[in-house]
């Protein structure tokens, strides 16, 4: 399991050269839609670290699928709605946390832990797996999803 000192580290940590100067400039760089590394195992651990009074996730393929294929639909559309609100699956609302813009998945994870709305989506109670995933768009912007279910 992660310890939340070394999520923080692992979020702060310097990053590779290539991203030093202007990460998200660097990342345009990339070809459309490059998926975004995930260390699973952390993820989890990070997330159960949060979890001691209720049951313990598990990393979930179907759910990282899913979490990769909504972190494309938001790389190619945008985080937003025409109308501003958050891009969230109205499927699974409740149930995700999105972001965008982070560098890396322990930054956006460290993000949720600190929010008052996303903290209590990882915590839910009725949960058992986790699958997250990140994708760059066209532009070079980093997009985040990670999913919790029963």
């Amino acid at each position: 399991m992660i310890s939340r000192r070394r999520l923080l580290a692992l979020a702060f940590a310097p990053l590779p050269a290539a991203l030093v100067a202007g990460a998200v400039p660097a990342l345009a760089q990339s070809k459309a839609f490059d998926p975004l590394p995930v260390d699973a195992a952390a993820v989890v651990g990070c997330v159960n670290s949060w979890r001691l009074d209720v049951a313990q996730l598990v990393w979930d393929g179907t759910l990282t699928a899913e979490a990769a294929a909504w972190a494309r639909h938001m790389a190619d559309m945008g985080i937003r709605l025409p109308n501003g609100s958050l891009r969230h699956d109205p499927a699974h609302y409740g149930w995700e946390c999105i972001g965008a813009g982070q560098p890396n998945w322990a930054h956006i994870m460290n993000l949720w832990i600190e929010s008052p709305s996303h903290l209590p989506i990882l915590r839910r109670s009725d949960s058992r797996r986790v699958g997250m995933a990140g994708c760059v768009s066209r532009s070079g912007w980093p997009h985040w999803c990670l999913r919790v279910a029963a």
